[in-house]
């Protein structure tokens, strides 16, 4: 129930999230993470965003707040404007 980034062959590992997360998506210049937290309570996602290098593990960034927005949702993608 933790979210980590690795090399390829596993080595490196890192925890970049201390909690479970689903729809991972690297922003476009790799620096960071967005994702989605489901809240039982709400029955919603939030989304979540941290920097890769692990600074932010246990402090993610709420840019949603599905209880405050009642949007419902299932997929992350990044738009680069």
């Amino acid at each position: 129930s933790h979210l980590y980034i690795a090399n390829l062959d596993g080595d490196n590992q890192l925890k970049v999230v201390a909690a479970a997360g689903t729809s991972v998506n690297f922003s476009p210049d790799g620096q960071q993470l967005a994702y989605l937290v489901w809240d039982n309570p709400k029955n919603c996602a939030h989304i979540d965003v941290v920097k890769v290098d692990g600074s932010e593990v246990n402090a993610p960034r709420r840019l949603r707040d599905c209880g405050v927005t009642k949007e419902f949702i299932t997929e992350l993608s990044w738009i680069k404007r």
